[in-house]
């Protein structure tokens, strides 16, 4: 893991190959989606 950035309710993650994108949604933030974009180097 190279970064990682936490905001409200959200999450970042920065690796070597891929960054990696949590979104909590809702009130409760139950459901969570995810988006992982690969790298390309």
């Amino acid at each position: 893991m190279i970064h990682a950035y936490k905001m409200v309710r959200d999450l970042h993650l920065l690796t070597n190959k891929r960054l990696i994108a949590f979104d909590k949604q809702g009130v409760t933030g139950e459901k969570v989606d995810y988006l992982s974009i690969p790298i390309n180097q």
